[in-house]
């Protein structure tokens, strides 16, 4: 709702003040031993119109005076239990500590922190705004408040607007990381010292309110009680104008245009992700879409959103266009070359997708298991290539404590450390000692070393009931129950 309040008043240059109702009251002569009257009726006369300050309710501290402010500080300390509000000041500024928040939200009370005239402003640009940040209803205590508003420092919601045809506007910032929460329902009242971003600073006629949403760089139109305008005119005939955003949750930039923002750059008409209040939604058309479960691009990665919003926990395997995509906390990860348990199977991820054609061998969690198809076969026995080497699978996974025979492509090969060994020895197998000949069972009749002992071998078996001589290299050999004599 933008409205004209009309009135005359002179805003005084006051550094920081808060006001705690219903809470102990702080003046400054019970903290210095000063001249309360007269600092209270200075201040008092110089916003008689208005009702700004509050000389029975507000702690006032002229950061000009160091020693003032500390002592503030320490007579707040010293409240009774349930009443101490923590000040302490942060170049000049006032710090509403996460202890006083409590206390204000416990309370149910309001709080209001006044801001300072600086003198970094310019024409087009206030690094410092005065103004009144007035908490409505606390709730949010993660963390102190420190309060700070500047005009036309967000150069990116800055160029936004003029690349959307925006030619007269200008900006409002708070403290604070865009999109995390404000310590509740805030009103934030700015005065406009100068005419910044060539606005009209006269005319509300066509003013419009917005909050730019700093992730996908869109704009979120705000209500019309939201936002308005007030006009003050001075002693001396000139006009004092400020703005004032009602109920604000987030910290970040807030927009006032002459004329509307151009429905391409608003978030009304945006599909992907955004983040609000600290969470990162899926929007579709500019609505949070609570049914979608998906995967989501998003300045440059791929983002894992399941019933409207990310989900940094999870680590699945999601389908999009087609293929199956491997998702490692919220984000696919493309360089992952793994295994994932998805609806009670292992599946093979290469490239950070599923790969439905391999026949290989994957390491996870300290095993090396076996893939086929693009699936772990926990069923599996037999041999399978990998690297150049061929290993031994038994139930899936490389067994490399196996010393066997094992059959593969209508041969037996011969299995030593998991690996197959191309070499000649002997192979106890199901009860039978065997003979292998470079790696494979062999049946031919010979003599075979194994152990330090050789061993008489006939139709690739080792003969124990055989008794006499044997060829061998040339020579004959004595053989006893299988085993040479020499």
């Amino acid at each position: 709702m933008k409205q004209k309040i009309l009135g005359k008043s002179c805003l005084a240059i006051v550094a920081a003040a808060l006001t705690f109702t219903g809470a102990s009251t702080v003046h400054a002569d019970e903290v210095t031993g000063g001249n309360k009257e007269q600092r209270d009726e200075t201040l008092i006369e110089q916003t008689q119109d208005t009702d700004l300050f509050d000389s029975s309710k507000s702690v006032y501290s002229d950061i000009l005076d160091e020693d003032f402010n500390a002592a503030v500080q320490s007579a707040v300390a010293g409240m009774s239990a349930g009443e101490t509000l923590d000040i302490s000041f942060d170049s000049s500024r006032p710090i509403l500590s996460k202890k006083s928040l409590e206390a204000i939200k416990a309370k149910g009370t309001v709080t209001e922190i006044y801001d300072v005239v600086s003198s970094e402003s310019t024409k087009t640009k206030s690094t410092r705004m005065p103004g009144i940040v007035t908490i409505k209803q606390v709730k949010n205590t993660s963390s102190d408040f420190n309060p700070l508003v500047t005009a036309n420092t967000n150069t990116a919601a800055a160029d936004k607007l003029k690349n959307a045809g925006v030619k007269h506007f200008f900006t409002v910032s708070t403290s604070g990381e865009a999109g995390t929460k404000l310590p509740g329902s805030t009103e934030i009242f700015a005065y406009a010292m100068c005419n910044m971003g060539d606005f009209d600073l006269n005319n509300d006629d066509d003013l419009y309110g917005y909050y730019y949403q700093e992730p996908d760089g869109r704009f979120v139109e705000l209500g019309e009680d939201d936002y308005y305008v007030n006009y003050e005119e001075r002693d001396n005939g000139t006009v004092q104008t400020a703005y004032t955003l009602n109920n604000c949750t987030l910290h970040g930039t807030y927009v006032f245009t002459e004329g509307k923002i151009p429905s391409s750059a608003l978030a009304s008409g945006y599909t992907g992700l955004s983040n609000s209040s600290g969470t990162w939604y899926y929007y579709k058309n500019g609505t949070v879409d609570k049914s979608y479960t998906g995967l989501c691009k998003y300045n440059g990665s791929w983002w894992y959103v399941k019933n409207g919003k990310i989900d940094f926990s999870a680590t699945t395997l999601c389908k999009y266009n087609g293929s199956w995509w491997y998702v490692k906390n919220g984000k696919i990860d493309f360089s992952a070359t793994t295994l994932c348990k998805y609806n009670g199977s292992w599946w093979y991820v290469q490239g950070g997708k599923v790969n439905f054609n391999a026949a290989t061998l994957c390491k996870y969690n300290g095993s090396w298991f076996y893939v086929s198809g693009g699936q772990v076969r926990f069923n599996a026995t037999g041999l399978c290539k990998y690297n150049g080497s061929w290993f031994y699978v038994q139930g899936g996974k490389v067994n490399f404590g196996a010393t066997t025979l094992c059959k593969y492509n209508g041969n037996w090969f011969y299995v030593q450390g998991g690996v197959v060994k191309f070499k000649t020895t002997l192979c106890k197998y199901n009860g039978t000692w065997w003979y292998v000949k470079n790696g494979v069972l062999n049946t031919s009749t010979t003599l075979c070393k194994y152990n330090n002992s050789w061993f008489a071998v006939s139709g690739g078996k080792v003969a124990w009931g055989y008794t006499g001589n044997m060829k061998y290299n040339g020579g004959t050999f004595k053989v006893v129950n299988g085993i040479v004599r020499f």
